[in-house]
């Protein structure tokens, strides 16, 4: 018996039944242009709008990072920069872009069991 591991599979289980978006998503593959449907099947969402200023605070610029947790089986591979995230909130179309953020790379797992892909995106359009 792991309990570290079962211990991982359950926290992942609970994220997808209470955290998940509601909201309908869609994973663009950068490269090829193809697109996944993933509403409803248990991508999670974390938001992080953040106020960035230039060294001389003359500029401040409002950014909008999500991290999407999107369980390994919807996607033939990890997420790369160019790939593109698009959530319709409230009627209005938001597109994301994967983002190497902060020495992490765009995407990279959740878990150390692997079961979940962690996508690092900045919004980049209202559609």
């Amino acid at each position: 018996m792991n309990f570290f591991r079962d211990g991982q599979t359950w926290l992942a289980d609970v994220l997808k039944t209470y955290l998940s978006i509601e909201n309908p998503i869609e994973f663009e593959y950068g490269d090829t242009g193809t697109t996944v449907d993933l509403t409803g099947l248990g991508v999670c969402v974390g938001q992080h709008p953040e106020v960035i200023d230039t060294a001389d605070n003359a500029v401040f610029i409002d950014v909008e990072q999500r991290d999407y947790l999107i369980p390994v089986e919807l996607l033939s591979r990890m997420p790369q920069p160019q790939d593109k995230i698009r959530e319709t909130i409230n009627g209005v179309q938001y597109e994301f872009i994967g983002s190497d953020w902060a020495s992490r790379p765009a995407g990279r797992f959740s878990m150390r069991n692997r079961i979940m892909y962690r996508f690092t995106t900045l919004q980049i359009a209202v559609l």
